[in-house]
């Protein structure tokens, strides 16, 4: 009977403490055992989700550019089945060109191109994309077109056919190089002490150049010099007012910056101004119309379109391509600033602008070393 005004008290009971350890440790085995038992099943029934992947490994092939790459992936015995549902199939994508360094690439020319834009792209001189491509742009050096396939060359210089009757001297002398030069370039893949080379067959000629001969040929005529590019050539020697040298912009205020290429010598022998059609073209000087309406090059392909030649009869002749509107006729006077005509993108053009050239003596000059500054 408990005894008012007493309490109770609780003790707990005593563990003895070699008892404790004792059941500590085999707490532990039991955790081993445990985990030894998971890693089993596991191992042994895949169907649980994760493949064992130590079987035989599959090899697969797989090609980046010209290389070829084996990659060891586990067997799909040896994964229960689940790798396909495990492992992403590889999806190549980058595209990495198989060039030879030593040999040529390819390139389509894009609305907007210029020699100079393509040649900067490249890392090569803007002769070299010309003298790359003697068979498209020799013919008509001013222009590109649009999807046109171009040779990209790995060093400056030019890419020359081998003709019938060539010899390695003639080629060297002819592109003012040496036939070292064109025997040592590995890409031509020549034996030196014993060279074949077969007509057809395509060199890189490295350091290579040469003057091209310009569409337009001279025929003198009186004071006057023309040029034979069409019916819009004059006939008769013809007497105007004298340049003065003091130069014009062919085109308006705001409208002196280039918009495709820029003077190449006999390969581009005039610059592409800037304009919109329908812009104002002005004479760049004193002097006689010599040559106004279509031209075209000698094997009937497009050239300049509408054409108007300005003889200033100081030595001096100007051009002024691809117009839309000729306001001049065959032997008007016309002075430094009078509008000759309207800007367009006749003929073989990939966009309107005015084509400017200045040729002195019947050899083309740059123009932007002559205009005034502004």
């Amino acid at each position: 009977m408990k005894t008012p005004g007493t309490k109770k008290t609780f003790r707990l009971p005593s563990i003895h403490i070699g008892g404790f350890w004792i059941g500590m440790l085999g707490m532990a085995a039991l955790l081993a055992a445990l985990g030894y038992w998971a890693w089993r099943l596991i191992g042994t029934y895949p169907a649980i989700g994760i493949p064992q992947l130590g079987g035989p490994a599959q090899i697969r092939t797989e090609a980046v550019g010209t290389e070829q790459y084996e990659l060891a992936l586990p067997s799909a015995e040896a994964s229960g089945g689940l790798l396909s549902n495990i492992l992403r199939s590889i999806n190549l994508q980058t595209t990495i060109p198989a060039r030879n360094p030593d040999w040529v690439s390819q390139y389509t020319v894009q609305k907007g191109d210029s020699v100079e834009s393509i040649a900067k792209q490249f890392g090569l001189k803007d002769d070299t994309i010309v003298w790359g491509n003697t068979d498209l742009l020799a013919k008509d050096a001013n222009f590109l077109q649009p999807g046109q396939t171009l040779v990209i060359l790995p060093v400056d210089g030019a890419f020359y056919k081998w003709k019938a009757g060539d010899s390695l001297e003639g080629v060297a002398d002819t592109w003012n190089i040496t036939a070292e030069a064109i025997l040592d370039w590995p890409g031509n893949d020549l034996n030196p002490l014993s060279p074949t080379i077969m007509p057809g067959q395509w060199l890189i000629l490295p350091g290579g150049w040469k003057q091209f001969d310009w569409q337009a040929a001279v025929v003198r005529t009186g004071k006057s010099t023309t040029y034979a590019l069409g019916a819009g050539m004059c006939q008769n020697g013809l007497g105007g007012p004298i340049g003065t040298g003091d130069w014009f912009w062919p085109t308006p205020p705001g409208w002196h910056w280039l918009s495709g290429n820029t003077f190449l010598g006999s390969a581009h022998p005039g610059i592409d101004i800037a304009a919109r059609i329908g812009l104002a073209v002005y004479a760049a000087d004193n002097g006689v119309i010599v040559y106004a309406g279509w031209s075209q090059n000698r094997d009937g392909t497009p050239g300049y379109g509408n054409l108007v030649i300005i003889d200033h009869l100081d030595g001096w002749h100007t051009f002024y391509g691809h117009l839309s509107q000729i306001n001049v006729t065959c032997g008007q006077s016309v002075y430094g600033g009078n509008i000759i005509g309207l800007a367009g993108s006749t003929g073989n053009s990939t966009g309107p602008h005015v084509h400017f050239e200045m040729r002195y003596n019947n050899v083309p000059q740059d123009p932007l070393g002559i205009l005034p500054a502004s």
